[in-house]
């Protein structure tokens, strides 16, 4: 294992991401020309790894939302047939307010 983390006083965050690397990212990272440049690509590299996990967790979110409204839905349409109030009167009362 190489010190260019400690040499370029990489925080947590960067320091995973620099171990992360693939083969063409490393390949990128060794051909810039100085560390203000490799620091910048690593957190470049921190900053999209960052984004992803966060649009996967709205993703996650979204899917249990929908899985819960469909969920209610379900739960009514069965309270509203043992009740004997047809779904699609219901639908249509709401979709006229």
């Amino acid at each position: 294992m190489d010190d260019i983390p400690a040499q370029l006083g990489l925080n947590p965050d960067e320091t995973k991401a620099y171990n992360s690397m693939n083969t063409r990212e490393r390949f990128d990272f060794n051909a810039l020309p100085d560390n203000n440049a490799k620091i910048i690509y690593i957190r470049t590299m921190v900053s999209r790894d960052r984004t992803w996990r966060e649009r996967s967790v709205c993703l996650a979110m979204y899917h249990i939302l929908l899985e819960y409204f469909t969920k209610t839905i379900l739960a009514l349409s069965a309270l509203w047939s043992l009740l004997n109030i047809p779904f699609s009167s219901v639908t249509r009362t709401l979709i006229k307010n």
